[in-house]
């Protein structure tokens, strides 16, 4: 049971999760910006000269756009080192790797067109806890959220781990045959 108390830290692992995406800038009010299934979408129609955002969240995240049509380059969205201009060929992804992600909107004084749209698809939120092999003291381990020295024992989870000299199963022993010569 994850709520009794429990042995030795064997290891730990950074929070898996991703930061909501977060837009900053004076020109945020006039992006659109919506929760569809999986991640987020942002709209930016018609827009005006002189606009700047920036959007910010983490990775890893496909980065999926369905509509860009702005001034080549001088108005551009510019992803990471991808920077996006004029009318490339639509629909188009980008992958975007693990960690902070910055998307940049930037319009110059003069000339617009259309926009763009595209959804940011934060997925993968798996990972993996490497345990050196150490000296059984359970059937399992229970892993358990923590910040700093606060251990959120209640959202704790029992893991069974099977013991590999035993083949992860108890082996049957064999019976004796009786031996030649003896008799019932």
């Amino acid at each position: 049971n994850a709520s009794q108390a429990h042995g030795q830290l064997l290891g730990s692992i950074p929070a898996v999760g991703f930061q909501e995406p977060r837009c900053t800038g004076p020109s945020c009010s006039a992006i659109a910006q919506t929760n569809i299934s999986g991640g987020h979408r942002f709209d930016r129609r018609d827009y005006l000269d002189d606009e700047e955002a920036t959007i910010t969240a983490s990775g890893p995240a496909l980065l999926k756009v369905s509509r860009f049509s702005v001034e080549q380059e001088y108005d551009f969205l510019r992803v990471g080192a991808y920077r996006v201009t004029g009318q490339p060929e639509v629909p188009f992804d980008l992958r975007l790797p693990t960690g902070q992600i910055t998307i940049e909107w930037f319009s110059d004084e003069s000339f617009t067109a259309s926009g763009w749209t595209f959804d940011l698809l934060q997925a993968g939120r798996r990972t993996t806890l490497r345990i050196n092999a150490t000296k059984s003291s359970g059937s399992g381990l229970v892993v358990v959220p923590a910040y700093g020295r606060t251990e959120l024992t209640q959202k704790g989870v029992f893991v069974k781990v099977p013991d590999r000299e035993r083949g992860g199963r108890r082996r049957r022993r064999r019976r004796s045959s009786p031996a030649a010569g003896d008799s019932k």
